[in-house]
């Protein structure tokens, strides 16, 4: 949730969802008390949670003008446009999934090839390495390495050959994004905290 800053700091909530949410409407009346119509942005984590925090805020709250709940993602595309004008194209979802599945039918695969034709297995390398691309882990650093070989694992044949078909992937994913001018979702992320920095 954001607001001013002296009246967002120094909170923290937790609890089951229920106690959640009773912490959220408690706070956004509480912010809303005296400026009924001042903006106020709530950042939720999916889509999902967004749809339910916006109907649980008007079925506790009634009216609330001028309170939007949106995705971190959403968010950031949005600070990154103020700032920079046009966003660069973001490649996400189905068609993140397809770049995947082509670059994976193109390698040859040593330790995942029993699976690389499964149809969750794009998935489950994008989610890897988005979680890579979000930590700023570049493709052939030697954190990439430690992160996708796991330590002591890559000593082993098998374990060689993971690594070693993660670290082509990886690396095949990235020149990908930045061949076709594209960015991901961890791009997104970055570059808007950078155009935080830039504007503060």
């Amino acid at each position: 949730m954001t607001a001013r800053d002296d009246q967002a700091r120094g909170l923290l909530v937790s609890g089951r969802f229920p106690e959640l949410e009773d912490a959220l409407c408690e706070r956004v009346r509480e912010l809303r008390r005296g400026r009924p119509l001042a903006p106020l942005t709530v950042v939720v984590g999916s889509s999902n949670v967004r749809t339910r925090v916006g109907d649980l805020l008007v079925r506790r709250l009634g009216a609330v003008a001028n309170v939007s709940v949106v995705t971190l993602s959403r968010l950031a595309a949005d600070l990154v446009a103020a700032v920079r004008g046009t966003p660069q194209p973001t490649l996400a979802g189905s068609a993140r999934e397809r770049l995947l599945r082509r670059l994976i039918a193109a390698r040859e695969l040593a330790y995942f090839a029993p699976v690389q034709d499964r149809p969750h297995f794009p998935q489950a390398v994008a989610a890897t390495f988005a979680d890579l691309r979000e930590a700023c882990i570049a493709p052939a650093s030697g954190l990439a390495r430690v992160a996708l070989g796991q330590g002591a694992v890559a000593d082993t044949p098998s374990g060689a050959a993971k690594a070693a078909d993660l670290q082509g992937l990886y690396g095949a994913y990235c020149d990908e994004l930045a061949r076709r001018g594209l960015a991901d979702g961890a791009q997104v992320l970055l570059d808007a905290a950078s155009a935080v920095r830039s504007v503060s």
